[in-house]
């Protein structure tokens, strides 16, 4: 390993003639990098938002200068005043959007850290150096994924990576997600157990125990559109059981078959395979249970033979989805669950009783915008309700009615986001209607 015998305003100066430093930017902002001179310089000193006093596991993507949006994951990671943030032992901060050929970085911190570097994001990561606070070091192999990794709890103002951003070909190989790794949100009760302790597992752990209407969300960046095949490992001694999914809204069914009834021995595991339709950039798969007695080990997204060349990828339009099921409900509008029908998950949020019950969608960092609100529902007749977008005034939207209760229907209005967390609120007004998802796409 050389060390480069530059400090931290060196690499500081390079980046004022190349790209402006980080800034926080919403999850859904998609993109890898392109355009400008090389190199870049990219920094990260502002703390994640969804960051806590609690050490824990996240994503967040920053935005470049030049509008690029680059995904990090932080493992083990909790809040520190003024820093980025702090690490446990064992921690990490990886960026899971390739830079294309980093080539040097520098990081001022507390404790101890050793860098990691791959090629491929995947099983190739490789010791690179340990570094220095304040040091700026050279890697004698390009990278374009880089780990931090801590060997003693530590705290990190922040970290630069500077990258050539040179047009490479790759191949998308399979990504997998632990299942105790996903975002799990789960519908009204206390389902402590959901995370099973098991040796034989990968990871060591399952996630199970969830009820109807529970779900849990996978995160997927797709450099290509196209179908994808997407596995998940699994135990079920019930027989008859099902699951959904859906990808950036929707929901599809799917058989979760039982190995040997009344048994969850992970020795009789299966992998379960099934086909999704990815678009180019970050896609939101949403598992969705419909019953709670499969337990799940990991799901991976497989890769293609297909080529793509990451010059050539431009930013996308933000997205996001909520389903009703994951809202904070308002009064006394009910949560049900085992509805069925159309509804994801058999679960949604119904608007009954008197007219201030309702419930609230929070969208995370957005960008700033205008978007189309999207409101998927079931009523058999027009009705109103009230609609408020962060903590605004409340505005009366017509919706159209079905042909039943539970046939499904879409209505959409235009609102305006705000830089970072949006809400938007949902009441009753005068009659009853049961919600099944809201989704914003900018305009």
């Amino acid at each position: 390993m050389k060390k480069k015998k530059t400090i931290l305003g060196v690499i500081a100066a390079i980046a004022v003639s190349t790209v402006a430093f980080f800034k926080i930017a919403q999850k859904s902002f998609l993109a890898l990098p392109n355009g400008g001179t090389p190199p870049y310089t990219i920094t990260l000193q502002n703390a994640p938002t969804e960051i806590t006093n609690e050490f824990s596991n996240f994503s967040s993507t920053y935005l470049t200068g030049n509008q690029n949006g680059i995904a990090f994951d932080f493992k083990q990671a909790k809040s520190a005043s003024n820093k980025l943030c702090e690490l446990a032992t064992g921690g990490s901060i990886t960026n899971t959007t390739p830079v294309n050929g980093v080539y040097s970085l520098v990081a001022t911190f507390t404790g101890n850290i050793s860098v990691k570097g791959s090629v491929t994001g995947n099983d190739d990561f490789e010791d690179a150096a340990v570094l220095v606070s304040g040091e700026a070091y050279v890697l004698l192999n390009s990278y374009d994924f880089i780990s931090l990794v801590t060997t003693s709890q530590t705290t990190i103002d922040q970290f630069s990576l500077v990258y050539t951003c040179t047009p490479t070909a790759h191949f998308e190989t399979t990504k997998r997600y632990e299942a105790e790794d996903t975002f799990v949100l789960l519908t009204d009760g206390d389902f402590s157990g959901r995370y099973i302790n098991n040796p034989s597992a990968s990871g060591g752990k399952l996630m199970g125990n969830l009820d109807i209407g529970d779900t849990f969300h996978v995160r997927h960046f797709a450099p290509i559109a196209g179908i994808r095949t997407i596995r998940t490992l699994y135990v079920n001694g019930t027989p008859n059981q099902q699951m959904c999914y859906g990808v950036n809204g929707g929901k599809i069914m799917i058989d979760i078959p039982a190995q040997v009834q009344g048994s969850w021995d992970f020795a009789n595991s299966s992998l379960l395979s099934f086909t999704a339709n990815l678009r180019q950039g970050w896609n939101d798969i949403v598992f969705g249970c419909t019953g709670g007695y499969a337990q799940y080990d990991y799901f991976e997204v497989v890769g293609t033979d297909a080529r793509y060349d990451s010059s050539k990828l431009e930013t996308l339009a933000s997205h996001a989805m909520v389903y009703a099921v994951e809202c904070e409900k308002e009064g006394s509008a009910s949560r049900s669950r085992g509805w069925g029908y159309d509804f994801f998950a058999n679960s949604g949020i119904g608007l009954e009783g008197d007219d201030n019950n309702g419930f609230t969608a929070v969208f995370n960092n957005m960008k700033a915008g205008t978007y189309n609100v999207k409101f998927v529902y079931g009523v058999d007749h027009e009705m109103t309700v009230r609609v408020s977008v962060n903590s605004g005034a409340l505005n009366v939207v017509n919706l159209t009615g079905g042909p039943t209760w539970h046939a499904l229907v879409e209505q959409t209005i235009e609102c305006t986001f705000v830089e970072g967390t949006n809400t938007v609120r949902i009441l009753r007004n005068g009659s009853w209607c049961n919600f099944d998802a809201v989704y914003v796409d900018i305009k």
